[in-house]
């Protein structure tokens, strides 16, 4: 089978030559160069004999022209980068966050890596980090983003509809560049963040336009970051796949698989994949395995692998994958 056929049967729960599997992480010394970022994702894609890649930008690309103040100086060989001013620094500054062109900047970049990733990595299925308007809005305004949405719905709304029409603006951008979906990444949907209930008066709805914006693409996959995560949401975006961070926080995947229709991208634990023991993620392998039955699942780490990366772990897993 062709990668993107494996992907297909597995996220219909239909049987496959072998397990489809990802896993991803940052590259900061390539990610703001257009040729070189490709270049190494290309390389890597083809090392691991992965199913599926997940577009890699740092983690700021979405803030990156609105203003503040971001280090990228000290990012090799293994540090991200980081925001050393945010963009919105009172609540006052919600005002000035406006729709963007997102074919010019940071966000026209990324559109150019998707289709040149689309070029390299023709058979592979491709799909493009998009993060949650408001986790886009943290990223502007940090924690006291939580505040003002509490406090002062009403002052942040302008620009959370803003970041949102920009948001699906870049997806549809995205779906046409020859992405087969987006990896839609929220940050807050957790306990600690917002809870369920404020999540879905203050943030699900913006969610729901810009998944609406994906709604012809064929491998959508929800990603809900952190511990606690408000896992009733899945029913509400309607994802093809589902991440989380399995073994980290509840729930079991066989209960995530029972009460939804959709598949399970992950299953191992990042930390164990990037500098644990072969054993270590032999026996997350063997757990997810356990629990899925190997149906309705893409084997990944639950997120971005952190630094350092053991090339030896993911070379385990290609042959677990392989058997």
């Amino acid at each position: 089978m062709k990668p993107r056929t494996r992907v297909e049967q597995a996220l219909a729960g239909r049987p496959v030559d072998r397990l489809p599997w990802s896993a991803w992480r940052h590259f900061p010394a390539a990610d703001r160069d257009e040729l070189r970022v490709v270049e190494v994702t290309r390389a890597w894609t083809e090392r691991l004999g992965i199913d599926l890649v997940k577009t890699m930008p740092h983690g700021l690309f979405s803030v990156e022209d609105e203003g503040g103040l971001i280090d990228y100086d000290k990012v090799e060989p293994e540090r991200v980068a980081v925001v050393v001013k945010p963009a919105v620094e009172s609540r006052a500054g919600w005002s000035k966050i406006r729709g963007r062109d997102v074919t010019v900047g940071a966000l026209g970049r990324e559109l150019r890596i998707v289709g040149a990733l689309r070029q390299a990595l023709p058979d592979v299925v491709l799909v493009v980090t998009v993060f949650s308007p408001t986790t886009t809005g943290w990223k502007l305004r940090g924690p006291e983003v939580l505040t003002d949405l509490r406090e002062a719905p009403q002052t942040v709304r302008p620009a959370l509809e803003a970041i949102t029409e920009t948001t699906a603006a870049f997806t549809r951008r995205a779906l046409a560049a020859g992405a087969d979906g987006i990896f839609f990444a929220t940050q807050l949907a957790r306990d600690g963040m917002l809870s369920e209930a404020e999540y879905r008066e203050l943030a699900l709805p913006h969610d729901l336009e810009v998944l609406r914006a994906a709604s012809t693409a064929w491998c959508n996959v929800l990603h809900l970051h952190g511990e606690g995560v408000h896992v009733s949401l899945v029913g509400d975006c309607a994802p093809h796949a589902v991440s989380y961070h399995v073994w980290e926080t509840p729930p079991d995947p066989a209960e995530v698989l029972a009460r939804f229709p959709c598949a399970l991208l992950g299953g191992l634990r990042r930390n164990e994949v990037s500098h644990g023991s072969p054993d270590e993620v032999r026996r997350d392998f063997d757990a997810v395995m356990k629990a899925t039955g190997g149906r309705r699942l893409i084997l990944a780490p639950a997120c971005v692998l952190p630094f350092p990366v053991t090339m030896q772990n993911l070379a385990a897993l290609q042959e677990m994958v392989r058997s």
